[in-house]
């Protein structure tokens, strides 16, 4: 963090109450994407647009997990109790 710009670090970090620096690693890369040359063209864009991409991604299977184990309740443990009897 300390060789970006100093509007790059005053959006992206963060310190709480008890001190506590966090760093808002979305907030980084906006400012990182907006940043503009001398010409007026984006430095950083594509590489930001990507960077974006990536922390939205998923970083562990627990809601799939959470489903896989819902549908196979439903079909083995209640099945009893779900299906009319004749």
């Amino acid at each position: 963090m300390s060789h970006l710009p100093e509007e790059v670090k005053v959006a992206a970090v963060n310190v709480d109450t008890d001190g506590h620096v966090t760093t808002a690693h979305d907030a980084m890369w906006h400012e990182l994407g907006v940043m503009r040359d001398p010409s007026g063209e984006t430095r950083f864009g594509v590489l930001s647009k990507i960077a974006k991409l990536v922390l939205v991604l998923p970083h562990s299977n627990a809601d799939c997990k959470r489903i896989f184990s819902m549908v196979t309740k439903n079909k083995t443990q209640f099945c009893g109790s779900l299906c009319r009897r004749y």
